[in-house]
């Protein structure tokens, strides 16, 4: 894995930049405050334009509770939700948002060739996490603030051999371990808690590829849901979304392939 680790280490900043293009946070509102927080990617379909996330992260909220963080600087309002869609089973969800502010958002809406499915493992490739953990969120109730910050995560994934309970048709897991992580520079970085990370983009880099990398390499995989304590994180493979996303909005059959959701 030395190689793939010595890529990634170059690459790390260019995956960050280029994920936070496509990626949201997901604040739950309560009582008029912040109550939870999750993550979601962006990815538009026939024209529409949709958030991919965890089930968990959205279902306790209504959608005028839910409040979707996308720009860099200070926002003071939320994109209009038009619809969602739930799996508790599977832990996947997604909202539909009005395409009218869609613009303002300063966010990349991925097509769906970005999309990869039945990928449970990526050999010796780099699966990478991205999502905002609440462990990074700062709240000032004073000036009715909330700041939240981007986690971007690369790692291996784990196989049947070293996660026997693993499913290969619906699961992916990675290792989160709380020691011998680094930035992407080497040096040693603190252990991050993973709550917060639900319902972000689990990604594949492709640092194999042929010729020149770039970020377009990289395609989404899987939607992560949960964790055990620094030990692995675990997530959805990313057809089961599509596969929702059919179930609750057939006109959108035509723009996915039988090949992304058999």
């Amino acid at each position: 894995m030395n190689r793939q680790h010595t890529i990634f280490g170059h690459v790390n900043n260019v995956v960050l930049a280029y994920l936070q293009r496509i990626s949201v946070a997901l604040v739950g509102m309560e009582n008029g405050r912040p109550h939870a927080i999750g993550s979601g990617t962006c990815i538009e379909i026939g024209g529409r334009f949709f958030v991919a996330t965890a089930e968990h992260v959205i279902s306790p909220y209504s959608n005028e509770n839910l409040l979707i963080v996308s720009r860099l600087e200070r926002q003071d309002w939320t994109p209009r939700i038009l619809g969602r869609g739930e799996d508790s089973t599977l832990d996947v969800g997604w909202l539909e948002l009005d395409a009218d502010v869609v613009g303002e958002m300063d966010r990349y809406f991925i097509p769906i060739s970005k999309l990869r499915s039945f990928c449970h493992h990526v050999g010796q490739d780099i699966a990478v996490v991205h999502g905002f953990p609440r462990q990074f969120v700062d709240v000032d109730d004073a000036k009715m603030l909330l700041a939240v910050q981007p986690l971007c995560y690369g790692s291996t994934t784990l196989d049947t051999a070293d996660m026997p309970e693993l499913i290969v048709s619906r699961d992916i897991y990675l290792p989160f371990p709380n020691e011998d992580i680094t930035k992407s520079d080497g040096s040693p970085a603190p252990p991050v808690a993973a709550p917060g990370m639900s319902g972000g983009g689990i990604w594949s880099v492709n640092v194999n590829a042929d010729g020149v990398w770039s970020t377009e390499s990289c395609r989404l995989i899987g939607i992560e849901h949960s964790w055990l304590r620094f030990k692995w994180v675990k997530g959805t493979q990313i057809q089961h979304w599509l596969q929702l996303l059919v179930r609750d909005l057939p006109e959108l059959s035509p723009y996915i392939s039988e090949h992304d959701i058999a």
